[in-house]
């Protein structure tokens, strides 16, 4: 590969290009090892951090467990990126490329509800002399596991159902495992089925961090 220099005229806007010397760093190779070794560091700093607050007996909190939570999502996302910019799959193996569509689908659903769910804890810890606890730590934790973790399982068997009753070629038709091991690129299907579900929970966080800046 080369790096080529584009000229355009602002006669019939047409585009000459001239090669030199490649740029080897900006191949996908690089790009590849770069993500990889990124995640990996990642992966052993997300354990490091998870073994901390699993150990020390001043973490065994309720935000201390929701922190292990997020972690834990955290770290499934990683791994389903080093998985997909790692492992090369065919067309034999496009089964396996969707379950790994679906598991990364869930892991991001995850991840930006725990920590929706994070902001909130944070917000209600904050304002806590001005809300009344009606329900104990552990009944709260396992309130916002079934939030945190059921969300991303909701969202995830809701885009299976739509998957396959909706046409290829609609928005709302994931086509997860048709492109890559993951949402189509096809339409405005990613913006629909991430984004959307994505922006909805970054303005919960908003309004939480809002909350507490005003009160």
């Amino acid at each position: 590969s080369h790096i080529c220099l584009e000229n355009i005229t602002s006669e019939d806007i047409r585009m000459s290009y001239g090669c030199g010397q490649s740029l080897d760093w900006f191949s996908d190779d690089f790009i590849n090892v770069m993500f990889t070794i990124f995640g990996a560091v990642s992966l052993i700093s997300l354990t490091i951090v998870f073994i901390v607050y699993w150990v020390i007996p001043e973490f065994n909190s309720l935000h201390g467990k929701i922190v292990l939570s997020n972690v834990v999502s955290i770290a499934f996302l990683t791994s389903f990126i080093l998985i997909v910019y790692n492992v090369k799959f065919y067309e034999e193996s496009i089964k396996i490329c969707k379950i790994i569509g679906y598991f990364g689908y869930f892991s991001s659903m995850c991840m930006f509800s725990w920590m929706t769910i994070m902001c909130f804890d944070l917000c209600h810890a904050l304002l806590g002399e001005q809300i009344q606890h009606f329900l104990p730590h552990n009944i709260r934790f396992v309130f916002y596991s079934v939030i945190g973790w059921g969300s991303g399982l909701g969202l995830s068997l809701v885009l299976f159902i739509l998957e396959n009753n909706l046409p290829p070629n609609s928005d709302l038709n994931a086509e997860i495992g048709t492109q890559i091991c993951f949402i189509s690129r096809n339409g405005n299907k990613f913006l629909y089925l991430f984004h959307l579900p994505i922006l909805i929970m970054m303005m919960l966080n908003i309004s939480f961090f809002t909350t507490i800046i005003i009160f």
